[in-house]
């Protein structure tokens, strides 16, 4: 039996994509990502299927949305707490501590995520490249800088998406991580 076509609202493009993945970051949420379907994701935003396609081209493309989007707003958290009149190796606890808070929050849509393999799509890996050279370019923005940027940013993902499994106490780890990381950035030389 159809459905009975519902009347759709008519909202800006920025508005309803914005919609769409808050609809999309939930299904994927609730269900294994093999079990999500373009359908699921458009009943749950309540917009048609072809509207998915239009906006986002396939299954793939609105993966990496959700994971941009999230990635964003992991780089507004790190922006908030970073302090450039701080040496580098000062930055380290409170970027850690963004990390872990922004992980708690997201990290069911991170693992969601690099299952599905959104984590290799051109945009994601465009986002992550953004994050390295602002925080390269915040400590001075030297070849050592980029090394140090690159090198800080994976450990603390690595760190704090392992440690919500409950594989490693998430804590302890970014105490390890920002020990050593400290002792590499003052050896190296990195200032802002």
């Amino acid at each position: 039996m159809p459905r009975p076509s519902r009347s759709r609202t008519r909202l800006e493009p920025g508005v309803r994509r914005e919609q769409i993945l808050d609809a999309a970051d939930t299904v994927f949420r609730d269900r294994a990502p093999g079990d999500v379907t373009f359908e699921a994701v458009a009943e749950a935003a309540d917009v048609s299927r072809a509207l998915l396609y239009n906006y986002f081209g396939d299954r793939k493309g609105l993966l990496a949305a959700i994971e941009v989007r999230a990635l964003r707003r992991l780089d507004d958290a790190l922006l908030a707490v970073l302090d450039p009149s701080l040496e580098p190796a000062q930055q380290l606890r409170p970027l850690a501590n963004a990390y872990v808070e922004f992980s708690k929050a997201h990290g069911q849509t991170w693992r969601v995520l690099a299952a599905t393999g959104a984590t290799d799509h051109p945009s994601v890996h465009a986002a992550r490249r953004t994050r390295v050279e602002r925080l390269a370019a915040l400590w001075g923005g030297t070849d050592a800088a980029k090394v140090a940027a690159h090198t800080v940013t994976l450990l603390l993902e690595a760190v704090t998406m392992d440690g919500l499994d409950g594989r490693i106490d998430t804590d302890a780890a970014v105490d390890v991580v920002c020990q050593i990381l400290t002792d590499g950035l003052e050896r190296a030389g990195v200032r802002t």
